[in-house]
């Protein structure tokens, strides 16, 4: 490529950039504003970390590795079905528990304590 075309990208990439970092602070400002301690983050923050407080309580200790082997397996399979999923607009989170971390983790954090209790009642 020549030098005229590499400054020319390297503009863009530059613009593209700033306009990142403006779309980020704009996003944590809304968050900040209209979204942190309403009863939906609540609801987030709740959902991620209590399945968790009941798994920890409920699961036998004789298959606690092999059971975190699988949820943080499905975990993965999951966060990455969900980031497919709202990539290409088939749905959206409005509602973040923190504005750094995609909308859908805490559903998909929660996602394996349900097939837990398939597997355990089945």
């Amino acid at each position: 490529m020549s030098p005229f075309w590499n400054q020319v990208m390297k503009n863009k990439k530059e613009t593209v950039s700033e306009l990142t970092a403006k779309a980020q602070e704009l996003k944590v400002d809304l968050w900040l504003s209209d979204v942190v301690f309403i009863l939906h983050w609540w609801g987030g923050v709740a959902l991620t970390i209590i399945p968790w407080g009941i798994w920890w309580i409920v699961q036998p200790t004789t298959s606690r590795y092999r059971m975190l082997f699988v949820g943080f397996s499905i975990i993965i399979i999951s966060s990455f079905l969900d980031f497919i999923g709202s990539q290409y607009d088939l749905w959206r989170y409005y509602y973040e528990v923190f504005p750094w971390v995609p909308a859908y983790a805490h559903t998909n954090l929660m996602f394996p304590h349900g097939l837990r209790d398939l597997y355990f009642r089945y």
